[in-house]
């Protein structure tokens, strides 16, 4: 009988245990670490502010049953060293600071803010303090490091590389944006063609930048469609078939025939068409001042862009920018002659025209030639360059 009494005390016991939620949690540590602070944040307010919402208010338990209660009722310690757990994580990885030698001569500054907008906090070390303040907003990311004399650190900030300008007491030390917007032009502008491998050092040391910010810049381009990876890993410029020019304009015409409707179903169709032809407009001025190819492409585009802005269909515009960065490489692998014949004003005009005539049936037909004409245009000559022969359009 002693023995079934002990065995029920410890089954009671372990169950207890099993449905423990301790404050000394280590899972906190690693949501922190794993990118994941909103997660590791959540749980720190859930498991603390019922503590410091319920009897005595004071102070931190031991531990909690699954519905909030003392797990152990009135043998769980009310007041446990257990509950200072959470301190660390709130040191090294919210503020982010901890050391990274014996008596902090090295140390490490990384912030994991989370929904968190502000922290500040010091560290005593036997060089002196260690202080370390931030402010977080949707745009801006401030950090201020008082480390005493005799020490050496790094510095990480909760930010995007290839997004972001990093100031330094108000002077630009690193530009990731400028990295990303460099190898962008040079792909848009034919500096590299398609198939060009891109080599992270030599951009590193042509553009005085980290192998690390040129990484990210890639990641970007790769996600935008100018950039996939080739051989072994190795990133290249990407490089469209003939089959993939089709299937990319045939694309498009769905798309953009579902603007066409959406715009001629509207009653701000007028004003639709007005835009429109301003968006022409532009687009002439290019070709009559016979800008460079950068800027006839971005007028090209900017229509077709302007044509699903104005169609008010959030799912369509996101589908449509996701095909641009493969347009932009269409266009650039073309000869000369045959990207002015597939942009030129005169392609468009009738689609301007249609849209604001309201005739769905005229638009729907004006734009599957355009992209039919498109097709035969960069197609064709993709397949020239693809083959290596000579044949023209």
């Amino acid at each position: 009988m002693k023995d079934s009494e002990s065995g029920n005390r410890l089954g009671s016991y372990l169950r207890a245990r099993r449905e423990l939620v301790s404050p000394a949690q280590a899972g906190i540590p690693a949501r922190f670490q794993s990118g994941r602070a909103s997660s590791a944040l959540d749980q720190i307010r859930r498991t603390y502010g019922w503590m410091d919402s319920h009897d005595p208010g004071i102070t931190h338990w031991e531990g909690t049953g699954p519905d909030g209660s003392l797990y152990e009722g009135a043998y769980t310690s009310m007041a446990h060293g257990w509950s200072t757990g959470v301190l660390p994580a709130l040191t090294h990885q919210l503020l982010g600071a901890r050391p990274t030698a014996p008596g902090y001569t090295g140390w490490e500054v990384r912030p994991h803010p989370g929904d968190v907008t502000w922290a500040h906090g010091q560290l005593p070390t036997p060089a002196g303090p260690l202080t370390v303040d931030w402010t977080h907003t949707t745009t801006t990311f401030t950090l201020t490091v008082e480390a005493p004399g005799g020490t050496r650190g790094a510095v990480s900030l909760p930010v995007d590389a290839a997004r972001s300008v990093v100031r330094q007491e108000g002077h630009v030390v690193r530009d990731g944006r400028r990295a990303r917007v460099v190898l962008r032009t040079a792909i848009t502008t034919g500096q590299y063609r398609p198939g060009d491998h891109l080599g992270e050092v030599e951009i590193a040391e042509r553009l005085s930048v980290s192998r690390g910010t040129v990484r990210e810049a890639l990641r970007h381009l790769q996600q935008e469609g100018l950039v996939t990876p080739g051989a072994r890993g190795m990133l290249r410029v990407s490089q469209l078939t003939p089959t993939e020019v089709r299937e990319l304009f045939q694309v498009r015409e769905v798309l953009e025939g579902l603007a066409v409707a959406h715009l001629i179903a509207s009653p701000k169709r007028k004003q639709s068409a007005k835009a429109l032809r301003e968006a022409l407009d532009q687009l002439q001025y290019a070709f009559d001042k016979e800008a460079d190819l950068t800027a006839k492409v971005e007028a090209d585009l900017g229509f077709h862009l302007l044509l699903c802005e104005l169609a008010g269909n959030s799912m369509l515009l996101r589908t449509w920018k996701q095909l641009e960065g493969p347009m932009r490489v269409a266009i650039m692998s073309a000869g000369d002659e045959h990207r002015d014949d597939a942009m030129s004003p005169a392609t468009h005009a009738p689609i301007a025209d249609a849209i604001e005539r309201g005739d769905a049936a005229a638009a729907q037909e004006i734009l599957h030639d355009h992209m039919a004409a498109a097709i035969r245009r960069l197609g064709i000559e993709n397949e020239r360059i693809e083959s290596g022969g000579h044949e023209s359009a």
